[in-house]
């Protein structure tokens, strides 16, 4: 299995969450992990050198376990790129190869291409035996390209949390945000929606952004908290371990993704399995996950008006915000939870390799 294990963010977290549990009991899964070495200001000599090690070192890989699947993590733009040397190793060395999609702008990358680069993308598309997608959104956009007996839907999963929480008496209430600070994922909005709150509401709540970013986007969202009053009331957190961002999540009493695009966020379903309520924008498979009103309020992205009205109705409702929590981690517990997103899996992996015996369908979890 071929991914960035060591990275933070979504696909490194998919990454790990395979490596645990069921899956792992039926077959003998080998991480490669292709997380980048490299700073983000190295030479195009240093970037091309590591790249090739890291290829050297596939190769080596393959040979010496002899795996049965190459199952390999990518997303869109530069990440895909960096993934077509992997397929072709593995298909020259006869390997069948599983091609995961992560992110939420890959049918944006594939429109964006013309001519020569798009034949060249979509011929590597089709190389893979299997393409896993995170909802039937990207199943539909990706059919139009890729013969669609080869593509098959594995929602994202993520583990129930330990324990339920609690309804929190004491002010301020916690507003956490989880995701970088680039504007694919909107931070902006979610700055602005704090602003409009009424002055009564808005001394009651402490928004988080939890995420890294680059020093001129947290630069840029400083100077914007500063000059709409909101440095008491939203704090950049930065980049925090898995660990410490659950601590924050299970603090929380409201999560808020206002992102332009979505795969399937391990933030959502992580935020739903410790009973949170959510806002969330009407991208990728966001809306196949909750249902609106129910287990998070659904919003257009880059609505900040609509943003506020819900953010307003949470922080004013203790019983809606606890209504709706329990939803979401009910639903989590009936569909996205590990064991089910191991047994997905495990089908498309036996039914790829012709391989009987699959795991049985994971039943809801409702500890």
């Amino acid at each position: 299995m071929v991914g960035p294990f060591s990275a933070s963010g979504g696909m490194g977290a998919v990454c790990r969450h395979m490596l645990a549990g069921e899956l792992t009991w039926r077959w003998r899964v080998v991480p490669f992990d292709n997380t980048k070495t490299t700073s983000s200001d190295r030479s195009l000599p240093k970037a091309v050198l590591a790249h090739l090690l890291l290829l050297l070192r596939l190769v080596g890989a393959i040979i010496r376990h002899r795996p049965a699947l190459v199952h390999l993590h990518t997303c869109s733009y530069r990440t895909f790129y960096r993934s077509i040397p992997d397929m072709l190793i593995a298909r020259m060395l006869l390997r069948p190869v599983m091609l995961h999609i992560h992110g939420g702008y890959f049918h944006e990358f594939v429109s964006s291409l013309s001519g020569l680069r798009r034949k060249f993308v979509i011929a590597h598309l089709r190389m893979a035996q299997r393409i896993i997608v995170l909802g039937e959104v990207w199943q539909q956009r990706l059919a139009t390209i890729v013969r669609p007996e080869r593509i098959r839907v594995v929602p994202n999963g993520v583990p129930l949390a330990d324990r339920r929480r609690a309804p929190r008496r004491l002010k301020p209430l916690r507003i956490v945000c989880v995701g970088d600070l680039s504007s694919g994922k909107a931070p902006e909005d979610l700055i602005e929606a704090v602003a409009r709150l009424s002055p009564a509401l808005r001394v009651r709540v402490r928004a988080e952004l939890i995420g890294g970013g680059t020093p001129q986007r947290r630069a840029l969202l400083e100077r914007l908290l500063a000059e709409r009053g909101l440095s008491n009331n939203v704090r950049l957190v930065g980049h925090l371990s898995p660990e410490r961002t659950q601590a924050h999540l299970w603090r929380a009493d409201i999560h808020v993704l206002p992102s332009r695009g979505e795969g399937l966020p391990l933030a959502l379903l992580e935020a739903m399995a410790w009973g949170l309520p959510s806002v969330v924008t009407n991208v990728g498979a966001i809306p196949e996950t909750v249902t609106d009103g129910v287990e998070a309020f659904v919003i257009e992205p880059g609505d900040v008006d609509a943003l506020t009205k819900r953010l307003t109705r949470l922080i004013s409702d203790a019983g809606l915000r606890m209504a709706m929590g329990r939803s979401a981690r009910e639903r989590v517990g009936a569909a996205f939870h590990l064991g089910r997103f191991h047994a997905a899996l495990d089908r498309v992996w036996r039914e790829t390799l012709g391989v009987r015996g699959a795991l049985p369908v994971a039943s809801p979890v409702t500890s």
